[in-house]
């Protein structure tokens, strides 16, 4: 105990004192010259930085060849870098514990070439020359010239010279190298295996520089098999897959072609400054895919696209067929370009094939012989993992229907009217329906009846089944919710469409009902729960879309019944433009939610997309002076941006690259997922279904269940809750990932980061 005591009076006794004790680190410096022998070098030295929070720099002189051996302050990691008059080295990190280190000095060599812009244009001022040892190239497969040397390991390194009097001198070190010549706003120049000799200096010629941006890198193969022939890559604007009709076809004559060599490099210029999908296609693989994107201040480069083999999906169902004893329906979805990839029907075994099909992420539809989908599950493709087995655990329903006391004939949709998965009974004079369903647990339930007028949403139906069956009573209050829409003149807006939302506890929001005015603009709906909702009335004219304000009504059990008067209005027009790198961003998906309160998420979400030079126009309600503008483009962060809106100002929208993956856990319970709010720093709310969709555009599909997993989101404060009592906060990074996740109910561990 003594002893523990002494060891803390000692530390406190150096904090009282100012005394600080810094252990000394002693490193091995092993120098070498490479190639040839007989080279003189002095005053050589080695500049070390610590990379700590408290960054300082020691300075040692060392021999070349030998080893000398430095002392450096601490055990942080260090940045070594060797300085030698004539000669180069690259730059070394040392990390903590590693006390030996070896440097290779290679002799500096002239190189120089004359500059001439295509078409006739002015010179950059420097040239920059990114350098790799032909080692890399052997590994790619590239010929080395017999008796040439292979350095062990690869080099990499940069240098910039100036460019004077349409002149590029540059000296770079001796060796066998890769090299590659760029400048900002220039095509790039690839120089392969060039070997620069100890006293040889080196002239390039005439380099003919061209203007504009590109894409380049290297294909592969996954199997290390030689490249197909006729292999080729091309990038086009990565907004295509969004967009349809003729903007479409704008985007897609934007589309550049090149072909790839024997050593798998390619290169495609003439790009503008945008985002592109660069797909590479070869006999007997799958088309690959990368989403790159080319700013004005730096072009794509892209390591490898990997050519794949097809992949045959096989798929179980259990059991073999639907309740009518018929097989069951298929489709295949592919996640990320939302496009069928097949359909087809199960054979008596359950089984069903597919092929041939790229590695990636699908979602697989099941449906009986009507067409009614029962189910869905996700299909992460990859080899080895080809089969699914989907299993069916079918419940009997036998259930009643009632409007107050009253039995109620109607629609009874399980999994909601317009789910993925949506499954229908009918209730008859008496209120009794019957059926099948894939599974028990809890469900919502959406009611549709035309006469009387009733639309009615139930979020947690369970079902407990008990000897097989499955029982349950539904019952809706007898409410009335009525009213007429008008325009601004006071005449009725015949066939107008009115959506009816409820404000529930805790900031959800369940999903509006709708209902369409007569021919006097009168609508009435039953059915409803008391409670606080939203009515918002839309009609269409000759003169365009015009809508009403927000109409905040009330319903409860001493006042179950209420009317409303709508007024529908033209909208106002926002207008503005979506650049990245001040060029014009076409197809982007441009949303629009208002900022009011508790009612920030409106019912009408104007959407629209951007033309080709960026610019949008966008219908937005009559009256509206707040609101919060996202913007959807594939390759660039998400957008979310608070605007003031009604005083003729057009947003200029500029986007960006950085961004971070956000993923949030979410509870599971009877096949249901626990609703999640999700909030930014600026306490504006994103919407999990919008972020969803920015996921699948991007290739990552978030399962209705569980983990939201959503890329390319804003650097930010991230708040999510789950309910009232379960909130986690975490910063996003730029490059990284933030985790959160409700406390779990065993050990009330919060969000892990």
């Amino acid at each position: 105990m003594w002893e523990v005591w002494s060891k803390l009076l000692g530390f406190f006794l150096c904090l009282l004192l100012g005394v600080t004790s810094v252990s000394a680190r002693q490193v091995r410096v092993f120098a070498e010259l490479y190639g040839a022998s007989g080279k003189q070098m002095s005053n050589v030295t080695l500049a070390a930085n610590s990379l700590g929070s408290d960054p300082s720099e020691q300075r040692f002189g060392i021999k070349v060849p030998g080893e000398t051996q430095v002392e450096l302050a601490g055990e942080l990691p260090w940045r070594l870098e060797p300085e030698a008059e004539g000669f180069w080295a690259p730059n070394i990190l040392l990390p903590s514990g590693q006390d030996f280190v070896r440097i290779q000095f290679r002799q500096l060599i002239p190189l120089r070439a004359n500059l001439e812009v295509k078409p006739d244009g002015p010179l950059p001022s420097a040239l920059r020359a990114r350098l790799q040892t032909a080692a890399a190239a052997v590994e790619r497969g590239e010929e080395v010239e017999k008796g040439e040397e292979v350095p062990s390991g690869d080099v990499t390194g940069e240098f910039e010279c100036a460019v004077e009097d349409g002149v590029w001198n540059c000296p770079l070190p001796e060796g066998n190298w890769d090299i590659r010549l760029h400048s900002k706003g220039f095509v790039s120049h690839f120089l392969w295996n060039m070997r620069l000799d100890s006293g040889e200096a080196r002239d390039l010629g005439t380099l003919h520089l061209e203007a504009g941006y590109e894409v380049f890198g290297h294909v592969r193969t996954e199997d290390a098999s030689l490249l197909p022939e006729r292999c080729r890559v091309e990038a086009m604007p990565a907004l295509a897959s969004q967009v349809r009709g003729v903007l479409r076809q704008k985007v897609e004559r934007q589309t550049i072609a090149a072909n790839v060599n024997p050593k798998g490099f390619f290169h495609l210029k003439d790009l503008a400054v945008g985002s592109y999908t660069v797909t590479a296609h070869g006999n007997g693989f799958v088309p690959t895919r990368h989403n790159v994107v080319v700013e004005d201040d730096s072009n794509a480069a892209i390591d490898d696209l990997v050519l794949r083999r097809p992949l045959d999906l096989e798929v179980r169902i259990t059991p073999p067929s639907d309740t009518s004893g018929k097989t069951w329906k298929l489709l295949l979805m592919n996640a990320a370009e939302f496009k069928a990839e097949g359909t087809g029907s199960a054979d008596e075994e359950g089984r069903w094939r597919l092929s041939p099909l790229a590695p990636g992420t699908y979602v697989l539809f099941i449906a009986d012989a009507f067409g009614t989908r029962v189910a869905q599950e996700a299909v992460n493709l990859a080899p080895g993992q080809t089969f699914f087995h989907v299993q069916l655990d079918t419940v009997w329903v036998d259930g009643e229907l009632h409007l107050g006391e009253e039995p109620l004939s109607a629609k009874v949709y399980f999994g909601g009217r317009n789910g993925e998965i949506s499954i229908p009974m009918s209730s008859d004079g008496d209120g009794k329906f019957a059926g099948w369903l894939p599974r028990a647990g809890e469900w919502k339930v959406d009611v549709k009846s035309e006469d009387p007028d009733v639309f009615s949403r139930l979020t947690q139906v369970d079902l407990s089944p008990e000897d097989g069956v499955a029982r349950v009573d539904l019952r809706l209050p007898d409410t009335l919710l009525s009213g007429e829409v008008v325009d601004d003149q006071g005449g009725p807006a015949a066939g107008a469409s009115i959506l009816i939302a409820r404000t529930a506890d805790e900031g959800e929001r369940t999903p509006p009902s709708s209902v369409r005015a007569d021919a006097g603009g009168l609508f009435s709906l039953r059915g409803q729960s008391p409670g606080v909702y939203r009515l918002e009335a839309r009609v269409t004219t000759v003169d365009g879309i015009q809508a009403s304000e927000p109409s905040r009504v009330e319903l409860s059990e001493n006042a179950p019944s209420t009317s409303v008067r709508l007024i529908v209005r033209s909208p106002q027009a926002l207008r503005g433009r979506v650049v990245a790198g001040g060029r014009g961003v076409a197809g982007a998906a441009i949303f629009l939610t208002e900022i009011q309160g508790e009612n920030s998420r409106p019912l009408f979400v104007p959407e629209t997309q951007t033309a080709v030079d960026g610019s949008f126009a966008l219908d937005m309600p009559a009256g509206a002076r707040h609101g919060t503008l996202l913007v959807l483009a594939t390759g660039y962060t998400f957008h979310r941006q608070a605007l003031a809106m009604g005083d003729g100002t057009e947003p200029l929208i500029e986007l960006r690259t950085e961004g971070g993956t956000l993923i949030i856990q979410r509870h599971e319970k009877d096949g249901q997922a626990a609703k999640v709010v999700i909030i930014g720093g600026d306490g504006g709310f994103y919407d999990p279904m919008i972020l969803n969709r920015w996921a699948a555009m991007n290739g990552i599909l978030s399962s209705s269940l569980g983990t939201i997993k959503v890329p390319l989101m804003p650097p930010d404060t991230y708040s999510v809750c789950w309910s009232r009592d379960d909130c986690q906060q975490g910063l996003l990074n730029p490059g990284s990932e933030l985790v959160l996740s409700p406390k779990d109910e065993n050990n009330e561990k919060g969000a892990e980061e």
